[in-house]
């Protein structure tokens, strides 16, 4: 609606939306932890694609389907 749009479709598609923003929540609290572990035990590392992207570049959580954490260590 904020672009003046009405479609019957938008309510499935902001509950999916939000359903997603959530799952991805859980999903980054998770690989949150882990990465903390590394750096905390002097690894570093690098998110890479999606979850990097998430934080970059779009304006939700919800906006990027994602299942997995991409992470670089040496």
């Amino acid at each position: 609606m904020a672009l003046g749009v009405d479609d019957p479709a938008l309510p499935r598609l902001r509950e999916e939306h939000d359903r997603q923003e959530a799952a991805n929540a859980r999903l980054f609290a998770r690989a949150g932890e882990a990465v903390g572990a590394l750096e905390a035990a002097g690894v570093p590392t690098l998110v890479l694609k999606g979850a990097a992207l998430a934080f970059l570049c779009y304006d939700s959580l919800g906006a990027r389907p994602m299942t997995d954490v991409d992470v670089l260590v040496p």
